[in-house]
């Protein structure tokens, strides 16, 4: 958990709940009255097991019963490399967000609370649905209704960086998330949406490619998503009583991952790379590019870089509801 002391005092106030959020297929990012946290955006089913034992922790939405965001979750957890996944549990994923701000920061569940939040462009065409979504919510039988403000993934970026006033100039933010790769170019204030690319090359591409050799290598059938991402975290496996380490198979996939990402921005926008005054890099991935000196207007933004699109999409809500 991280506390931005100066930059968001005015969310202090009693006059306006905005809780921003960034749905990723990796981790659901968070910020509350200037504080940030974090949650696995890992949800598994919560039956009823032999001994008839019904977990009390467990939500009931939509008529079944999930873990969300805990280690039961993200041991059994259902998989999340598809959108079809978000459509379905975002509902989820903001309730549960709601009631970690609820708990720990005090957000007041009797009052209106604004919601802001991202949508891939890979998925802009589903915007709509997805809003009307996230309105009303209704879990454990208790309903909450939000005032939704929805903005392309990457543009919470952009306002983190610059401020709610923007750059009167040519900018790219570059998002690598878990799933997918967002390119946002903003001429002066506004995105150029005829510019905008997304991709599904996120940094689960390494998770693949590692499943994948481990599967092979070591000539196990399969191996959950959860745990390669442990394996990915540590650098080791455990496989029968003996612990391998896979640090070199995972440096070089990174670097092979990192390869694949330039090449592919030089190829698909050569020319608004070259032309643009910054290129904003963001999002989990950005940690893979620390220290690398690749375009001389590239620059990574503010830290913790994950939850640069939550800083921005609060920044920019509050702009919004203050001129209603």
């Amino acid at each position: 958990m991280e506390h931005f002391y100066s930059e968001f005092n005015f969310f202090r106030g009693d006059v306006m709940q905005v809780l921003s959020i960034d749905v990723g297929y990796g981790h659901t990012k968070c910020m509350f009255k200037g504080e940030t946290f974090k949650f696995p955006t890992a949800i598994s089913h919560a039956g009823i097991g032999a001994t008839n034992f019904v977990a009390t922790d467990a939500y009931e939405f939509e008529g079944n019963r999930y873990f969300v965001g805990d280690s039961k979750a993200v041991r059994d957890g259902l998989p999340t490399s598809d959108f079809s996944f978000l459509k379905k549990y975002a509902p989820l994923l903001v309730y549960k967000a709601i009631e970690i701000s609820a708990e720990k920061y005090g957000l007041d569940l009797t009052k209106e609370i604004t919601v802001a939040t991202g949508l891939s462009v890979l998925n802009w065409h589903e915007r709509d649905g997805f809003k009307e979504r996230l309105m009303a919510i209704e879990v454990n039988a208790k309903k909450v209704l939000c005032n939704i403000k929805l903005f392309a993934q990457g543009q919470g970026v952009f306002y983190d960086y610059f401020g709610v006033k923007g750059e009167d100039d040519l900018n790219i933010v570059f998002d690598i998330g878990y799933l997918t790769n967002d390119f946002i170019v903003f001429e002066g204030n506004k995105p150029y949406q005829e510019k905008c690319f997304a991709n599904d090359k996120g940094i689960n591409k390494i998770i693949a490619d590692l499943q994948n050799f481990v599967t092979a290598e070591y000539k196990i059938t399969s191996i959950a998503e959860s745990k390669i991402n442990e394996v990915l975290m540590t650098g080791k496996l455990r496989h029968f009583g003996e612990v391998v380490d896979l640090s070199k198979e995972i440096k070089h996939l990174k670097e092979s991952y990192i390869d694949e990402v330039i090449l592919s921005l030089q190829a698909k926008s050569k020319d608004l790379v070259r032309d643009a005054n910054k290129i904003i890099l963001a999002g989990g991935g950005a940690y893979l590019f620390q220290d690398m000196q690749i375009f001389p207007n590239l620059v990574l933004s503010k830290p913790q870089y994950e939850f640069a699109n939550v800083r921005g999409y609060a920044l920019k809500a509050v702009e919004i509801v203050k001129d209603l």
